[in-house]
């Protein structure tokens, strides 16, 4: 399988100027043949790349380009000098071990969105994982391969969405299913995508949860959720302040409800910043200290009405924003559906409350 994985890199690579192969922990004896590859010129980094004389109608492999992602060398000198070899006849294999979906988005310079995708085809037989101690730890390693967004989608049509997971797999969107087929875990079976054959699917449900709760790696659309969802919620806060200052006036702080809600936003503002309060007037907004549920039931509970939005919005702020916002206050995953989500409900809400 190794060598003719190789060669089948290497054809398949003719046909395209820039192709990018992903390479996971199932594919290491392949990295290994790639570097006694003949006919090719061939570099351990990009950065050994650049450093290098330049090359004329050469194929050239640079393995090592999950370095990118990083920041490991600037994205746009080194598309500069793949484009400016390719015209002079040298075509370009890129290896990663790292999918593409896990590649920030580079406008303008984006070298390895417009690499062609070249994929080894598993035959099914399971592949060997040097440190791995039993084919369900083989497993655990070659599914963290996929990367943070694909993990995350998958996991979640799985144990939110209640899909198999070979309907899951086959539900991802393309980028996320392209991921796994660079960990040697799947294949193809017609114009569908399977598990290779010595993939139990009770332990790909077990092991992609583990990898799920175990990732470190920091969502590329984390900082944009979570920036839309700050948005959002202080849009709500506004709204309803200054319906309670159009309808209690100076005394909107303690107009919020019961002595029980009073007392309790008291208590959490004593607990942070506000020590030596004694009352919910020296906050300087009462309302801070609310979550998203709280000032939702707090703008029913006081009868404040619709404030401009529809009451369907509403509703759907429940449903739909809620569950995002306690996604990322609890930690979780997040991913580029969420994200998408929250840059719309952003849009929304402004529209509305602005």
């Amino acid at each position: 399988m190794t060598l003719n994985s190789v060669v089948s890199i290497r054809e398949r690579s003719k046909n395209f100027k820039v192709s990018f192969t992903h390479l996971g922990h199932a594919h290491r004896a392949v990295r290994t043949c790639l570097l006694e590859l003949d006919g090719a010129l061939l570099f351990d980094s990009p950065r050994t790349y650049l450093d290098a004389d330049p090359t004329n109608d050469q194929f050239v492999i640079i393995l090592g380009v999950e370095g990118l992602a990083a920041g490991s060398v600037s994205m746009g000198v080194l598309r500069e000098r793949v484009f400016r070899e390719m015209e002079r006849g040298s075509y370009f294999s890129l290896i990663s071990g790292l999918p593409k979906n896990e590649f920030p988005v580079t406008p303008g310079s984006d070298l390895i969105a417009d690499a062609k995708q070249v994929f080894v085809e598993e035959t099914g037989d399971a592949p060997t994982c040097t440190g791995c101690p039993s084919t369900e730890s083989h497993i655990q390693a070659c599914l963290a391969d996929a990367g943070t967004e694909a993990i995350e989608e998958l996991s979640t049509r799985i144990w939110e969405g209640g899909d198999s997971p070979l309907s899951g797999l086959n539900a991802c969107r393309r980028s996320s299913q392209n991921a796994f087929r660079g960990t040697g875990l799947v294949k193809l079976d017609g114009d569908r995508l399977a598990w290779t054959d010595w993939c139990d699917q009770g332990e790909i449900r077990s092991k992609i949860a583990f990898v799920s709760a175990a990732s470190l790696d920091e969502s590329s659309a984390l900082s944009a959720v979570y920036g839309d969802l700050w948005v959002v919620e202080r849009l709500l806060r506004n709204t309803i302040r200054g319906a309670l200052v159009e309808r209690s006036g100076a005394s909107w702080k303690t107009s919020l409800g019961n002595d029980g809600l009073l007392r309790e936003i008291l208590e959490r503002a004593q607990a942070d910043s506000h020590p030596m309060a004694t009352s919910v007037k020296e906050l300087r907004d009462p309302l801070e200290w609310l979550t998203t549920t709280e000032l939702l039931d707090l703008r029913e509970s006081l009868s404040l009405g619709e404030l401009g939005m529809p009451k369907l919005l509403w509703r759907r702020i429940r449903t739909e924003v809620v569950p995002l916002r306690n996604r990322v206050a609890h930690m979780r995953l997040i991913s580029q559906n969420d994200a998408v989500e929250s840059a719309m409900w952003r849009k929304v809400v402004r529209k509305h409350l602005s």
